[in-house]
């Protein structure tokens, strides 16, 4: 066999790469690379890998391999050319590109705990960024900023801005009004609490470099991080602020910020309804490849689902927050309604966790280590833990496969497929996050759309191409395009279409009236955007719900109607719509509409859900004890839970107002005091 493989590869006539992947004797012993089998089942789950990077046809792709189990270094070498001697290139890309493919493969598991380090450090570092611009921007308002440079480039800013028309979104700028961008985000990279977090994140990044590359890239500018962008999008926020002569208050931010979770929220709607068939637990819909039938436009014919909707396999593994989990949680923690209750937080939890749920397995292990309502047992909490990360591993291994399935499907030329590999991309499930690599998919699916809608009237098709339009998603951004093709849909009787056409008509009036208040609105839009959220709403649309309470509460494009818009916004909360519940928390709290134990009721409801800032007014109350009995203890948890999700803004205390104190002991008495600015 080696004889006749050292002839063929002697006697081509084109070009033959050689390779060789070493690991250290150690790794290879710990991970199983110090046999044979595990490199060939390696190589041979990779060869799509070589037809890419070498630019070889899979049909002419050869490839051969041995393993040296050096004392060492255990090694494979490997050979690789084309049938067809002209074919085939490897650039320097290509190269870096194997060894990272081959790197996140062996160290898969190792990777897992750095990315979740790394996305941790990533969130720090955009919640510093966040409270050192609105710091900054307060000292820019009182005319005595320390960084002169900032305060010259965001008065420039503000000035352009002001001068440019359409979304003041990074994406949507001149590359002349991105500069100055850039400008401000690498200067804002300097000021010290920022460059601390941002050293922080690279470091991460550069661990998992270390595994493939002998040297790390130098210090990239921040404004050259894709996966940092969203600091781009605040600057241009606080310049538009500016611009509007916005001063900072006490609570400065809260309802803004609210407006803008809420708009970012109800934005992404569109891609998380799976027009074509249900999605798995992940968000992940059903996966194109050869093992699943097509029709004839493409997509996968789904069978019958194996579970119900909401039921789990006792075999597989998830990680949700589920109903019963957040039960056993309640239980466990307590809540402002219950009490703390340890037997049953252990019975419902054990019952989560034996349904396959890696939260409550992780749960577990801290009842058991910790001794609540049984022996405290290090050895069976550990057990817990370990079968935890196990779940969690499993949970990634089938994002991976995902992964690899929607891959192979894509390089078929499925535009579907294309999609949701960008989605991956995007978001770094069962792969490292690429946004470059996103947006090439996200390009190949829209012009795929665009090419099957041509050979069909298929109203979700034209849903797809409208709200990619829409949202700038594989293509610029067209609300003219957006409007005709979700028009098409929605006459077609697409509700999806309809309710995104209806949310765009009302943000379309909404800021031309803002930006000239003397103009009457579009009576005609309105009125269709009012009938279509109205259908939507009967149907049992939450969303549509919430919509509707905004429009008839704002009073900005319609008659204010609050009666109709208490109506609609209780619904959308019952149904368990999380901006419903705070909006309705927030007015019950307003003087004309005050209700203490209501505004409390839907605070909890939004809080329960992790919004951060019903957290953050709930704990207000429970220390002021306005209307319901003082608390401190719950006030400062739900204080910490706020302040734990986002940064609370420049000039709001984290967890107590000014000339108050933060202690976990008994009402009215003093504890450590918070500095000012904590």
């Amino acid at each position: 066999m080696l004889s006749r493989v050292a002839d063929e590869v002697a006697n081509h006539t084109g070009v033959v790469w050689t390779n060789v992947i070493s690991l250290r004797r150690e790794d290879a012993e710990r991970l199983g690379y110090d046999s044979a089998a595990q490199w060939q089942a390696l190589l041979r789950s990779r060869v799509e890998l070589l037809c890419e990077n070498y630019k070889i046809d899979s049909r002419n792709l050869k490839w051969y391999a041995a393993f040296h189990n050096e004392s060492h270094h255990p090694h494979v070498h490997l050979v690789v050319y084309s049938t067809k001697p002209s074919e085939g290139y490897l650039t320097k890309k290509g190269i870096e590109a194997m060894r990272s493919a081959y790197a996140h493969d062996i160290f898969r598991q190792e990777f897992m705990s750095i990315y979740e380090k790394k996305t941790k450090q990533c969130e720090a570092l955009k919640e510093q960024a966040d409270k050192s611009l609105l710091f900054l921007m307060r000292q820019i308002q009182h005319g005595v900023c320390h960084n002169e440079k900032i305060a010259r480039q965001i008065k420039l800013l503000s000035e352009r801005l002001d001068r440019t028309g359409g979304k003041k979104v990074y994406g949507y700028l001149k590359a002349d009004v991105k500069a100055v961008v850039n400008g401000i985000v690498d200067e804002l990279a300097g000021e010290e609490p920022v460059a601390a977090c941002y050293r922080a994140w690279l470091e991460s990044k550069n661990e998992i470099l270390r595994y493939y590359k002998d040297t790390v890239p130098e210090l990239p500018s921040l404004s050259e991080q894709k996966e940092l962008k969203s600091i781009k999008n605040m600057v241009i926020r606080e310049a538009v602020r500016f611009g509007q002569g916005y001063l900072h208050a006490e609570e400065e931010g809260l309802p803004e910020q609210e407006e803008v979770l809420e708009e970012s929220a109800t934005d992404t709607d569109w891609r998380e309804t799976d027009v074509e068939s249900g999605g798995d637990r992940y968000g992940v819909p059903e996966v194109f490849s050869d093992d699943l039938p097509t029709d004839n436009m493409g997509r996968s014919v789904r069978g019958e689902s194996d579970t119900r909707d909401g039921e789990h396999n006792a075999t597989e593994y998830y990680a949700d927050w589920t109903d019963t989990y957040q039960e056993a949680r309640g239980y466990l923690y307590g809540t402002p309604e219950t009490e703390s209750d340890a037997e049953a937080a252990y019975e419902i939890m054990r019952e989560e966790a034996e349904k396959g749920n890696a939260y409550a397995m992780h749960d577990m292990g801290k009842i058991y280590a910790q001794g609540i309502f049984v022996e405290p047992d290090q050895e069976t909490a550990e057990a817990w833990y370990h079968r935890s990360l196990t779940a969690m591993f499993a949970v990634e291994q089938e994002k991976a496969e995902a992964f690899r399935l929607f891959l192979r499907s894509y390089r078929k030329g499925n535009p579907y497929a294309a999609y949701e590999l960008g989605k991956l991309y995007e978001e770094g499930r069962g792969t490292e996050r690429n946004q470059e690599k996103a947006d090439s998919c996200y390009h190949a699916a829209f012009l795929g759309f665009l090419n099957l809608e041509k050979k069909a009237k298929d109203d979700t098709l034209w849903y797809r191409i409208g709200s990619m339009y829409l949202h700038g998603i594989g293509t610029e951004a067209d609300e003219v395009q957006a409007e005709k093709y979700l028009t098409l849909a929605a006459d077609y009787g697409n509700p999806h279409a309809a309710y995104q056409l209806a949310k765009l008509y009302i943000r379309q009036e909404t800021d031309r009236l803002r930006r000239e208040p003397e103009e009457i609105p579009d009576h005609e839009k309105i009125k269709k955007a009012a009938a279509w959220l109205r259908k939507e709403a009967e149907e049992g649309n939450p969303s549509a719900d919430y919509a509707l309470g905004k429009l008839y509460g704002d009073g900005i494009l319609t008659a204010r109607d609050m009666d109709k818009a208490f109506f609609h916004l209780q619904r959308a909360a019952a149904a368990g719509n999380v901006y419903a519940q705070s909006r309705l928390g927030r007015w019950y709290l307003e003087e004309e509409y005050k209700n203490i134990p209501q505004a409390v009721h839907y605070l909890t409801m939004a809080a329960d859900r992790n919004h951060d800032l019903a957290a953050y007014r709930l704990g207000k109350l429970y220390l002021a004890g306005e209307g319901i009995p003082k608390n401190a203890e719950l006030a400062i948890g739900y204080l910490e839970q706020s302040a734990a999700s986002r940064p609370v803004p420049d000039g709001v205390k984290a967890y107590a107002p000014s000339g108050e104190y933060h202690g976990r002991g008994c009402d009215g008495q003093k504890a450590e005091q918070q500095p000012d600015g904590d």
